[in-house]
């Protein structure tokens, strides 16, 4: 295979305290990052919500007199939005700002 046929390979590794990941394109590590392995909990923390209010989305709330199932929602709704906020700041730390 040549290198203008070579598929990019990305390359993590996951240890106790950070992940480090990379991109090789063929020639050389086109990417690299790395960031703490505890940030890395907020996209199970996502599921996990979502898992939570789909499981009580028949029960209602005695007080507010709706389905749980919107309460619980803003569980994986602010993982996401704090998973994109993660990459969206560790894509200007590694690549730099966007262009204007």
């Amino acid at each position: 295979m040549s290198e203008a046929d070579a598929q990019p390979l990305l390359a993590i590794d996951a240890g106790n305290t950070r992940i480090k990941w990379g991109v090789h394109d063929g020639r050389g590590w086109s990417m690299t990052g790395s960031g703490p392995t505890a940030e890395s909990g907020t996209l199970h923390r996502a599921w996990h919500g979502a898992t939570l209010a789909w499981r009580v989305r028949e029960q209602p709330s005695a007080a507010l007199e709706i389905p749980m199932t919107w309460p619980y929602a803003a569980i994986p709704v602010a993982a996401l939005l704090m998973a994109w906020s993660l990459a969206a700041s560790a894509r200007r730390r590694w690549r730099g700002p966007p262009p204007a």
